[in-house]
């Protein structure tokens, strides 16, 4: 049996090894402020088999949908592949900063039941996987496990096939619900047979992830309550992180400062400013309205600003006890307004912000901020850019193509065209 569905999944043209597999970024952001975050980890629908960009996948219908529950922005990171086993995923997460997720959800063992692995194995698997999480996730980072889905929903899959796979997958599942039973932080999230999990299009990623924000988000902690974004910044990776994309020096970048003048005009300040924060100092990647000068950390808005993982906002410097003393406060250019959202690495270490900053005291809506995040967002994926150019070759990054004129900040919106998806 393992041998001939290999077979079919190697050479068949139904199988969905035959299809497209989205490859852009592996970040997707619904939109709004205070973002509550989601690590997306494992196999099939969730790897964006048959669309071509992970908004239109699985993680980006479900952000949109969890926004729509919570009302809150909501951001998923996205390890995923169409070949990953459990241990693959144990590998490919280990690296990351886990602290920073509300909810790490693990879609996995498609490939397991595919392949028939032995029982055994797969307990083990599973078992150190989530040994890891609770060892390396604070406690407030919820952990939900989806079961394995069935073949047998999926019509281009032989019938022949799907019976003993379908029965395979079950006896998978019932070890993991057993393994998931006695962990707090753990819930076993099961699909019964037959829901959904073929899709004849994008929307049908729309339909599943409808399924699971409900779960998600009574995961999610209250604002105000304790929870991740209350774990302090780690210093030395982020430093680390930051020093790793070998932007600190880099030639001007004709978008970025687009970006900044964008933020500046749709604001309507004077100053707006992209910042990294390198070790004791705010280095100036971008600005608009004043010189670029370096300022020292323990007078910097920014600084504090990469300290949250939402806005900061200053009505009024001046009359703040924690920033009336600063010497941009004090002199020039007198600044009074300050609004600023964190940029962050590709592993969620926060490096630096987008701001903006005026004269005169000034209120920031949530509407406000929601744009800010997204122009920061923006600027945020050109640095990326940059920064794999660097990687890429000892020469400068060429110079930025054409782009709108200042004071438009264009918004992406995903193509609604559809193609043809599965679970694995």
């Amino acid at each position: 049996m393992r041998s001939a569905v290999s077979l079919w999944l190697n050479w068949s043209q139904n199988s969905w090894r035959q299809m497209v597999v989205a490859h852009d970024s592996p970040h997707v952001h619904a939109p709004g402020t205070d973002p509550d975050r989601i690590l997306v980890a494992g196999d099939g629908a969730s790897a964006g088999v048959g669309v071509l960009t992970h908004d239109l996948g699985l993680p980006g219908y479900l952000a949109r949908s969890v926004t729509s529950l919570t009302g809150r922005a909501t951001d998923a990171d996205i390890v995923v592949t169409t070949t990953m086993t459990t241990s693959g995923c144990l590998d490919a997460i280990s690296g990351l900063q886990l602290s920073r997720f509300d909810v790490i959800l693990l879609s996995l063992g498609g490939n397991e039941a595919l392949s028939f692995a032995n029982p055994r194995q797969w307990a083990a698997d599973t078992t150190r996987l989530l040994d890891y999480l609770e060892e390396s996730a604070p406690a407030a980072t919820k952990r939900i496990v989806l079961s394995i889905p069935y073949f047998g929903a999926v019509t281009r899959f032989p019938r022949l096939l799907a019976g003993p796979t379908d029965r395979y997958a079950a006896r998978l599942n019932a070890i993991t619900e057993e393994i998931v039973a006695g962990r707090p932080n753990v819930t076993f999230l099961a699909f019964t047979p037959g829901e959904g999990n073929e899709a004849d299009g994008a929307h049908s990623y729309a339909q599943w992830a409808r399924h699971l924000a409900p779960a998600v988000s009574e995961q999610l902690q209250p604002r105000g309550s304790s929870s991740t974004r209350d774990a302090p910044v780690e210093e030395a990776s982020r430093q680390r992180a930051l020093d790793e994309l070998g932007i600190l020096n880099m030639e001007a970048d004709a978008e970025i400062d687009l970006l900044a003048a964008s933020a500046r005009d749709l604001f309507g300040v004077p100053y707006a400013a992209v910042t990294l924060i390198d070790n004791g100092r705010q280095a100036m990647v971008a600005v608009v309205g004043m010189d670029k000068r370096d300022l020292p950390r323990s007078e910097s808005f920014c600084d504090v600003t990469i300290r949250r993982p939402q806005s900061l906002t200053v009505v009024d410097a001046q009359r703040d006890p924690r920033y009336s003393a600063y010497d941009v406060v004090e002199g020039d250019p007198r600044i009074r307004f300050y609004a600023g959202y964190p940029i962050e690495s590709p592993d969620g270490h926060r490096i630096g912000a987008l701001c903006v900053m005026g004269v005169h005291p000034r209120a920031f809506s949530d509407h406000d901020s929601a744009l800010l995040r997204q122009i920061a967002q923006r600027v945020q994926e050109r640095l990326w850019t940059l920064s794999d150019q660097n990687a890429e070759s000892d020469v400068p990054p060429p110079a930025s193509p054409a782009v709108p004129a200042a004071g438009h900040v264009p918004v992406h919106i995903p193509s609604t065209s559809t193609s043809i998806i599965s679970p694995i």
